[in-house]
């Protein structure tokens, strides 16, 4: 099958034809379950961000910085849960994409746009935690600012989701059964998702990205601790933390 979908890739054409069963298929109880399970799952998500976003709209007190970070949060979750989420579940139940080829493409971008979006929602909160407790009698993040903030984190999150929007492409096989299945997939230049290189290095500038404001909140606390400690003690904190996280 893997030489299949690698030739079948490789044509322009988007599909191709299989001298074998249609692999993939779950049973009914397996099916019921996992149907019950994650919908269930998506229905919380959609009603806890729907909730979440109606206190913080419906009162004016509520829309504190902080607030408003979390309003940006269960937004994107809630496009995650929404428009994503249960059309994967479907897609991943039945081995097949019944959703067309331009809902492909949308979902993809989705799904890249909700998480990154969601990565530096997290990372610019915890940084503005960091600075409330760590330096308190400094100037904090303005409303005004914290706004520009989240503007920046769509901004961003939309560059690192272009790449589904450009390469997802559905793909279609038929069976000897003749049943058909479709794919919902990314077809890079140099090839499909697991022997490109151009997706392993996409990959990296995601993570990259997203580890970048983590990385500095991590180099920002070293430097404070390096203020208050002797370079001894310093050198003690790290080696004690380095045999906890070992054990």
């Amino acid at each position: 099958m893997s030489e299949i979908n690698e030739s079948a890739f490789n044509e322009t054409s988007n599909s191709t034809t299989a001298d074998e069963q249609r692999p993939f298929v779950s049973s009914l109880f397996a099916q019921i379950f996992w149907s019950s399970l994650f919908g269930a799952m998506v229905v919380c998500a959609i009603i806890g961000n729907l909730a979440v976003i109606c206190i913080i709209l419906s009162h004016r007190r509520m829309r504190t910085k902080t607030n408003i970070f979390l309003f940006n949060l269960s937004f994107a979750d809630l496009l995650m849960a929404t428009f994503n989420a249960m059309f994967n579940f479907v897609f991943m139940l039945n081995s097949h994409w019944s959703f067309g080829n331009i809902y492909c493409i949308a979902n993809n971008f989705i799904s890249y746009l909700t998480v990154s979006c969601s990565v530096f929602t997290i990372t610019v909160t915890s940084l503005d935690r960091y600075m409330a407790v760590v330096h308190p009698l400094k100037p904090r993040m303005s409303k005004a600012k914290s706004i520009v903030v989240i503007v920046l984190i769509w901004i961003m999150s939309t560059i690192l989701s272009s790449p589904p929007f450009i390469y997802s492409r559905t793909f279609t096989y038929t069976y000897s059964s003749g049943e058909t299945r479709t794919i919902c997939t990314m077809l890079w230049p140099d090839g499909v998702p697991g022997f490109s290189y151009l997706d392993y290095i996409s990959i990296c500038v995601d993570l990259e990205s997203l580890l970048g404001f983590k990385i500095l909140e991590t180099a920002k606390f070293n430097s404070e601790l390096n203020c208050f400690c002797s370079k001894k003690e310093f050198n003690y904190f790290h080696a004690s933390t380095a045999s906890y996280n070992m054990n």
